[in-house]
């Protein structure tokens, strides 16, 4: 745990150091605050465990040095209290100390928070649009949940919704396409059948015409025929 946290101050020494230099990375700013926030939000969650673990200590070293001065107790007894009165005291002694480092370490974790915060007004236009682009991609590829140790992202879930959305426009255009086209076939066959119905009427009204004609000239016939005869 120690050199956990000599790594992490060093890397915070660093980031500080580096927003002095003008040639900063602007682009790194904000992964270095959400870096340095988690940190700091650990530190607080766990803060409670730790004053609670240290006031318990204490107390056990309080309660055995009560018992020690009782002077009825057996000497074996009494020597076995202070042993763990001794590695008591130095468990406390170890805890303060990290403590006292973590706590620093929060400290100075919260200052690199500060310092971003300031430089970020200080960042031109185009690096913060860099910066931007970081966010949107790093949102982007956000993981929201896992399916047989596979990653379910932002990014998977738009493309599926943005496929299912083209899919169903391209199923609708092809439906109203064809529904045309029958529609134009029905109207076709509708013309076909009228045109047939048309042409069987003008027929029927041929053959009466003819049938006609041929009556009148058989009764012409036969009356010119009765005149002869009478004659």
């Amino acid at each position: 745990m120690t050199v956990q946290l000599l790594n992490e101050e060093e890397k915070v020494w660093q980031r500080r150091h580096a927003l002095l230099s003008p040639e900063a990375d602007y682009s790194q700013l904000s992964f270095w605050e959400k870096d340095a926030g988690s940190f700091v939000k650990k530190v607080e969650s766990g803060m409670y465990v730790m004053q609670n673990y240290q006031t318990s200590l204490q107390a056990q070293v309080a309660a055995i040095r009560s018992a020690i001065t009782d002077a009825e107790m057996i000497p074996v007894m009494k020597q076995h209290a202070e042993t763990r009165r001794d590695a008591l005291e130095r468990s406390v002694e170890r805890n303060s100390e990290f403590m006292t480092k973590i706590f620093g370490l929060r400290e100075l974790e919260q200052r690199l928070i500060d310092e971003i915060r300031s430089k970020r007004g200080t960042v031109p236009v185009k690096e913060k649009f860099e910066g931007l682009g970081d966010e949107i991609w790093n949102l982007w590829e956000y993981e929201l949940w896992v399916v047989n140790d596979r990653s379910v992202t932002i990014r998977k879930v738009v493309v599926a919704l943005l496929i299912f959305s083209i899919g169903i426009f391209i199923l609708r255009f092809l439906s109203q396409f064809f529904g045309q086209r029958l529609q134009s076939s029905s109207r076709l066959d509708q013309t076909a059948d009228r045109f047939i119905i048309l042409h069987s009427h003008l027929k029927n009204s041929l053959q009466n015409k003819e049938n006609i004609e041929r009556a009148y000239r058989q009764a012409k016939s036969i009356k010119t025929a009765l005149i002869c005869k009478k004659d």
